[in-house]
């Protein structure tokens, strides 16, 4: 076997477990909302204490709606990743990548940033939300205009840092679980505002790393 089709085979090898890492979070994160929905939130999500606070009905609307919307743009941007699915089905990739897009830019950042004002932890920890949304938007956008004045490999660049944001949301709620049976000399707020800012980094770094060694290039061929 050449050096060149083991590293090929080794790639696609990744990039499989990529796509099973963003089903089983897509997984994860149905589990959660439907805790929301059926009014049994978790008591460490970035924004339970809305679902249960006092706050006045637009607070809990653009909460559902960010809750919702965001396991829709998981699902639709998991549906990506198969190159097969893209290469067979051209029409339902397109359909799945105009949902994320469409999605991300209107409802799921959006209400994100909206939603980043009464998030615990502070205002640090607020920050650390409202950064997430805002970049969240606008590497979407940025791959959309890439798309639309055609530089493919640079839409899947921005599309990719896209869904890393995308996916904080099941990083979060991992580190927090992680917290809870530690051992860490951290005080629950302490942690709760670390998290709000490494979720999204964490992912960020990741991805930047798999662009860097050719995760782009290999799924364009």
């Amino acid at each position: 076997m050449s050096e060149q089709t083991k590293y090929i085979r080794d790639f696609s090898f990744i990039r499989l477990l990529f796509f099973l890492f963003c089903i089983g979070a897509c997984y994860f994160m149905y589990d959660r909302v439907l805790g929301y929905v059926y009014f049994s939130a978790p008591s460490n999500g970035a924004f339970s204490h809305v679902e249960k606070s006092s706050l006045s009905s637009y607070w809990q609307l653009a909460f559902y709606i960010h809750i919702v919307s965001g396991l829709i743009t998981m699902l639709a941007g998991a549906s990506q990743f198969p190159k097969r699915a893209r290469l067979k089905q051209p029409e339902r990739h397109r359909l799945m990548g105009r949902i994320y897009t469409v999605i991300t830019l209107f409802l799921a950042a959006p209400t994100g940033l909206v939603l980043s004002f009464v998030a615990e932890g502070g205002f640090v920890g607020q920050f650390g939300f409202a950064a997430q949304s805002y970049f969240w938007w606008l590497f979407t956008f940025i791959a959309y205009y890439n798309l639309r004045t055609l530089q493919i490999r640079k839409y899947y660049i921005w599309m990719l840092r896209s869904y890393a944001l995308t996916l904080s949301a099941v990083t979060f709620h991992v580190l927090m679980l992680l917290f809870e049976y530690s051992s860490l000399p951290l005080h629950y707020e302490e942690h709760y505002i670390f998290n709000a800012w490494a979720c999204w980094i964490v992912n960020i770094l990741i991805v930047e790393l798999l662009i860097r060694n050719g995760l782009v290039d290999d799924y364009m061929k």
